[in-house]
């Protein structure tokens, strides 16, 4: 596994945004950056071994910075809706933006929900040309009475198998 660090821009706010590059002896590269751990490319050997990048996303900083897509991004605390805007941490209620009819959506009030934009080798992607890989119990998980908690204390355990699977068919 071999690991390295690049420039990758300046953020509006005249920050430093580094690209992180990983490799393994199978042929696999992801790079990442710590602009909003966005990841900005992932490449793959193909059965025939011929590599190809499967991550929409820019090939600049400035390209991330000009669309609000989320494209690569890591979306955080949480990847779905929050039925009502509203969660029950530690007895304490805390009230979200609702930002999709009564719920939290995404973890904001601006999700992926942008116009087609530019993308790598100047493919237009529009809405639906992406996926998003997240593991998960239910689709509205948080919402179920019977989800176990997320919430870690010292000493407790979390885990969690997630098998990953592409074809073509």
């Amino acid at each position: 596994m071999k690991l390295g660090k690049h420039f990758f821009g300046i953020t509006a706010d005249g920050d430093r945004a580094d690209l992180y590059r990983l490799s393994n002896d199978a042929g696999m590269d992801l790079a990442i950056t710590n602009y909003g751990a966005a990841v900005v490319e992932l490449c793959i050997p193909d059965r025939d071994g011929n590599r190809a990048d499967v991550v929409l996303g820019f090939d600049s900083l400035s390209g991330h910075l000009a669309h609000s897509e989320y494209f690569g991004a890591i979306i955080g605390r949480y990847a779905n809706r929050i039925a009502g805007g509203l969660i029950v941490l530690n007895n304490h209620e805390y009230k979200l933006k609702r930002n999709e009819g009564d719920n939290h959506l995404h973890g904001g009030i601006k999700g992926f929900d942008g116009e087609p934009a530019l993308g790598k080798a100047g493919h237009v992607y529009c809405a639906c040309y992406g996926l998003c890989l997240e593991p998960q119990h239910f689709p509205d998980s948080p919402n179920q009475p019977n989800f176990p908690s997320t919430v870690l204390k010292p000493g407790d355990q979390y885990r969690q198998t997630s098998a990953f699977k592409f074809y073509v068919s």
